[in-house]
């Protein structure tokens, strides 16, 4: 995994919320709408924004679809498969 791109969406996800949770990578696996980071659905929806602005990447339903847009290490997959 990349970790220059790690670390921005790791930054994109705290301008959305800004949880102590992000600087612990065990919590990279956990979904951003459970515990302990409880986002809202228009949390996601900025956190989408925040990642399409800062890597200037298009996304298609099959990168959201089946939960492909939930966890941060699912996101940065997302991202490195673009680049």
């Amino acid at each position: 995994m990349n970790k220059e791109i790690l670390a921005d969406v790791v930054a994109c996800a705290k301008k959305v919320l800004d949880c102590p949770e992000f600087d612990d990578p065990a919590y990279y696996d956990t979904p951003l709408t459970g515990t302990p980071f409880q986002f809202s659905a228009i949390d996601m929806v900025y956190l989408f924004l925040e990642i399409r602005d800062k890597f200037q990447v298009r996304f298609f339903a099959e990168d959201v679809e089946n939960y492909g847009f939930i966890t941060i290490n699912k996101i940065t997959g997302i991202i490195e498969r673009k680049e």
